[in-house]
């Protein structure tokens, strides 16, 4: 009998012990299924860069057209000034077209004689010509001063004897240059438009002392084709010379607008090319 005890003891202990396992087990088992696990910082940081710039890219703001508002830029090293609206119609080359209104900014090149004014960013996808379709997803573009840089000289690689030739729609590049006498004006003019390229006539602009320069053509004819002359240009341009201040600007407006409003009716419409060219002044 006192044998067959110790054995039910035994059992007994034994089962308790068993019991012990599973609950220590499951109480540890649970700790480490209900602890979060520490994630690094840099991880973190570069979870949140992605989610920021996957909302940048699908995020267009501004849809409806703001309240009309203008600003003045001046460049005291190049001496010249400039006004431009704050807002203009972005530029959305993706696929379902969305409308968005975008702020305009300045950057300068000085080293070089150059300011842009140009769109903060515009949205852009790979397209298919022969699908006739976008293809790639829609990346943000944010327009900085190296990027402009680059996609300027990447056109002026292709083509030589149009170097202003850039996508007026997204950017103008104003160029203010040194100019001593007519010399340098022909030179500079052959140099940024075309080698058939010269000075033609001179026109009073809006501001006194300053001159409107019309571009001709040492080729052109009653029915000269700009495709193939050696100066390729005809109104899409603007070239401001100030002879007593030694200074010039040039600027291609492209044969569309640039910078306006969603057009809705012809009436509603407003393109602010001409009004920001308007108020560009030599200091």
């Amino acid at each position: 009998m006192q044998i067959k005890k110790n054995i039910l003891d035994n059992r007994k202990y034994i089962l308790i012990a068993v019991l012990l396992t599973f609950a220590i087990g499951g109480g540890i088992l649970s700790y480490f299924l209900n602890k979060k696990v520490a994630v690094p910082v840099s991880q973190k940081e570069d979870v949140k860069k992605e989610e920021i710039q996957k909302e940048e890219k699908t995020a267009p703001i501004i849809p409806i057209q703001p309240k009309e508002e203008w600003k003045k830029y001046t460049n005291t090293e190049s001496g010249f000034s400039i006004k431009y609206p704050e807002m203009v119609y972005g530029v959305y080359k993706c696929s379902p077209k969305k409308p968005f209104y975008v702020p305009l900014k300045v950057l300068e090149d000085n080293e070089n004689g150059i300011v842009y004014i140009t769109q903060e960013y515009y949205y852009k996808a790979k397209y298919d010509s022969e699908l006739n379709e976008y293809t790639g997803p829609c990346e943000k573009i944010i327009n900085s001063l190296k990027y402009l840089n680059s996609q300027r000289e990447i056109i002026i690689d292709i083509n030589d004897k149009a170097s202003l030739n850039y996508n007026s729609f997204l950017t103008k590049v104003f160029i203010i240059k040194n100019i001593k006498n007519d010399i340098e004006l022909n030179k500079f003019i052959k140099d940024n438009y075309g080698p058939g390229c010269f000075a033609g006539e001179k026109e009073l602009w809006k501001q006194v002392g300053v001159y409107e320069i019309k571009i001709k053509g040492e080729d052109w004819g009653p029915k000269t084709d700009l495709g193939i002359t050696s100066c390729p240009w005809n109104y899409t341009y603007k070239i401001l010379y100030a002879p007593e201040k030694n200074k010039l600007m040039s600027v291609n407006l492209g044969q569309e607008c640039g910078f306006g409003t969603k057009y809705i009716s012809e009436e509603s419409y407003k393109c602010y090319d001409n009004e920001m060219i308007d108020s560009f002044r030599f200091e």
